[in-house]
């Protein structure tokens, strides 16, 4: 089977096995399910075992099914992360009904200003010192809404408050991408 897309490969050969068994627990009804074996016959990935309780789904869609999970889960994983879906501010039912759709809808959003940012080439991405990075991240995409919505802030200063300091806009923009990436 060639699998697409599998763990940064754009095509990948793989061997499959597929049959069916029974899962039993302890006090538990038995479960029959579909279990499917990949294997890479160059031997460079991890064997992988992968399970489904639809009998009649195929092989193959059991895979691809398994496949398509890694964008959800990082999507799950970066709206916990940064927007604060399933933390402490959510543990009522009515806490979860009612912020939940906000927070996906602010998630929403700053995804389609991100897209937005990107498509006029000044999505930046915030370099790690540990690893070089392929895409941007949530993180990045975050960052850079901060900045295009803070650039729409006038930061404009007076001389009667005498507190208040006229600065380089280079200086500017650089305080602006370190707090953007900070928060």
């Amino acid at each position: 089977m060639t699998l697409t897309n599998w763990y940064g490969h754009s095509q990948k050969e793989m061997e499959i096995a597929t049959a069916t068994a029974l899962w039993y627990h302890r006090g538990k009804p038995v479960v029959p399910l579909k279990w499917v074996l990949l294997r890479d016959p160059e031997g460079k990935l991890a064997p992988v075992a992968l399970l489904s309780t639809d009998l009649e789904l195929p092989a193959e869609m059991v895979v691809v099914y398994f496949a398509r999970r890694w964008s959800l889960e990082v999507k799950l994983e970066e709206t916990q992360a940064h927007l604060g879906v399933e933390t402490q501010r959510q543990w009522s039912e009515k806490a979860v009904e009612r912020t939940t759709p906000v927070l996906l809808g602010l998630f929403s959003i700053v995804k389609l200003l991100a897209e937005r940012v990107h498509q006029q080439g000044m999505l930046l991405e915030d370099e790690a010192t540990w690893y070089k990075k392929e895409k941007p991240t949530f993180r990045d995409a975050v960052a850079a809404v901060r900045r295009l919505l803070w650039q729409k802030i006038d930061f404009s200063t007076s001389d009667i408050h005498t507190e208040m300091v006229k600065i380089p806009q280079p200086l500017l923009h650089q305080f602006q991408h370190r707090l953007a990436n900070a928060a």
